[in-house]
Formats: structure tokens, sequence, C-alpha cells
């Protein structure tokens, strides 16, 4: 579980080549050593947040996510999804530039 935690996270936080990103992480109660590699995270990168809640449904921790979310756009991630190094910073400029008002990305 370590290593796939921190593929996840490096895909999102290392990888990405937009600097003012803010991630939320909801941890479902893990029972393992997620919670310390989250936490270790969270110490490292200072854009890094960690939500605990009841395990739940993947509803539940989007929508503990969003409330918690301070920016103007929300995207989701689940651990099989590929992250190019540019997409979140490109994903804005094409809405703003397009009007799009719901974008969806696909590979």
């Amino acid at each position: 579980m370590k290593a796939y935690v921190e593929t996840l996270i490096g895909k999102i936080v290392v990888a990405q080549s937009f600097l003012d990103l803010e991630v939320i992480i909801v941890d479902g109660d893990s029972t393992d050593s997620t919670a310390s590699i989250l936490h270790w995270h969270i110490e490292k990168y200072s854009n890094v947040i960690v939500m605990h809640q009841s395990n739940g449904r993947n509803a539940e921790a989007r929508n503990t996510g969003i409330t918690h979310a301070r920016g103007n756009y929300v995207s989701f991630m689940d651990s099989e999804d590929l992250l190019h190094p540019d997409m979140i910073a490109n994903v804005p400029k094409r809405i703003c530039s397009k009007s799009i008002k719901m974008p969806r990305c696909s590979i």
C-alpha cells in the first residue's frame, strides 16, 4: 500500500506543472500505514491536505473534498487514473478561452 499511495501522490503533487494546486486527500480510516505516509506528505508539501472520515463510499469522500476545497476548480482522481503533467495547468486555460462549463478529460 505504501508504494501505491506514494505513486498516487507523486502523480498529483510532484509531476504537475501547475504550482498553485491544492490537493485534498480523504482517507477512509485506513488500517495500514497509509495515514502515516499521508501525514509525511503534509509535512513535505504545503499544498497537501489530508482529511480522515469513517470508511464510506467514493461519493462521500468526494463531497468531503468539495466541502473543504478553496480553489475555483475541482477535479477528482481515482487510483487507476493517469494524469498528464500539464493537465491541471491546461484545463482552466481551455475553460476560460472556450467558455466551457464542465470539461471532460480522457486519453
